[in-house]
């Protein structure tokens, strides 16, 4: 039996978050015996007990990469459970953590492609600190590998594994009726959804935008927005400004999208940061709803244009009210994008797959140990 520890630093539930819960929940439970490093109060807990998984609360800070503080909160619990593998999301603290105590293999998967701190702009001393702690590196997009590479990392410790995601549930039509009408979302309107964290990277003052556009170009279009952020207050006023507030729906956060997904009529990427390999995309994806994105980062892997989605530029919040005037026009062509997304969700991004490729980097790394 392998003993293996994935460690987090995050207290809400977001895509790294899930993906790790996607990955474990397909790992094989004869072979590798797992646990779970968090936060103590983290949101995530519930879900990976939920599969069975064991979690480990610790006292460290909540959503930080690094601090001395944290490294010694952890010291103990790794030299308690003494993991084979130790495979981190975020969380650099267990990484130093875990090399202190001889842990005999230490990845890291890297869910974003963002600044990473004051050595950012010192690829050579960046890229010698983070590989002193780190035998491996996941990323999730070659455009997070690029980044890494741009950082000073050693191109042979870098692997590519995209993210994959579970099939969400198909609603019924009863269902779907039900829930528009409880979120007073008249029958008529096309429904623009955005399954993301209420923060500036992710760009929903861009669909406010664009459903202003769409509004005095005649269509009648609702944003509906999954998800809970720092920026709430600020996307409410904002859409009262523009005179969107009826047409703007909020649900906060839920434990369950996929009733909601099923309501988008085309999901909405506006992301202008951190993106990679996005799970509210591949979520989209296998309810065979197309996706208009953003062309940052590693959008442009998961949507070809043209083929099971469109990108817009970055910040173009009119070519992104034009793609929907498109596509609202035009039911061939979305009938042909939708069967395309849920093709390439059931191929390119799935959660099976993702843990295949992960179970063989594991396999990989505890081979070369043997040789």
């Amino acid at each position: 039996m392998i003993r293996m520890i994935h460690a987090i630093s995050d207290t809400n539930v977001g895509g790294a978050g899930i993906q790790v819960l996607n990955l474990l929940s397909h790992l094989d439970k004869d072979r590798f015996d797992l646990r779970v490093l968090l936060p103590r109060r983290s949101l995530l807990t519930p879900y990976f007990l939920a599969e069975g998984i064991p979690v480990c609360e610790v006292a460290t800070q909540p959503d930080t990469s690094f601090s001395l503080r944290d490294v010694r909160a952890l010291l103990p619990i790794l030299s308690l459970h003494r993991p084979d593998i130790l495979h981190t999301h975020g969380f650099f603290s267990a990484r130093v953590a875990g090399r202190l105590c001889r842990v005999p293999h230490i990845l890291a998967t890297r869910h974003c492609a963002e600044p990473a701190g004051r050595l950012a702009h010192l690829p050579h001393a960046y890229g010698a600190i983070y590989s002193r702690f780190t035998d491996k590196t996941v990323a999730t997009a070659a455009y997070a590998a690029d980044d890494l590479l741009r950082r000073g990392h050693d191109r042979s410790r870098i692997v590519l594994i995209r993210n994959g995601c579970e099939p969400k549930q198909e609603s019924t039509p009863s269902e779907r009726c039900a829930l528009r009408r409880r979120l007073g979302i008249p029958d008529s309107a096309v429904v623009l959804g955005m399954n993301a964290r209420l923060e500036r990277v992710k760009g929903q003052d861009i669909l406010l935008s664009a459903l202003a556009r769409l509004k005095t170009a005649g269509v009648y279009a609702v944003g509906l927005f999954v998800g809970c952020g720092t920026r709430e207050a600020d996307y409410r006023a904002l859409a009262s400004a523009l005179g969107v507030a009826d047409r703007a729906v909020f649900v906060g956060f839920v434990r369950d999208v996929a009733p909601y997904l099923n309501l988008f009529d085309l999901n909405i990427n506006c992301s202008r940061g951190t993106e990679t390999s996005c799970l509210a995309i591949s979520e989209a994806m296998s309810l065979g709803i197309p996706t208009l994105a953003s062309n940052f980062g590693g959008n442009p892997e998961m949507v070809r244009d043209g083929e099971n989605g469109f990108l817009y530029p970055r910040e173009d919040a009119e070519a992104l009210s034009a793609l929907v005037l498109r596509l609202i026009g035009d039911k061939k062509t979305k009938a042909r994008l939708a069967l395309n997304a849920k093709k390439m969700a059931s191929t390119r991004f799935s959660a099976e797959n993702m843990a295949k490729m992960y179970t063989e980097l594991y396999n990989s790394m505890l081979l070369a140990e043997k040789g």
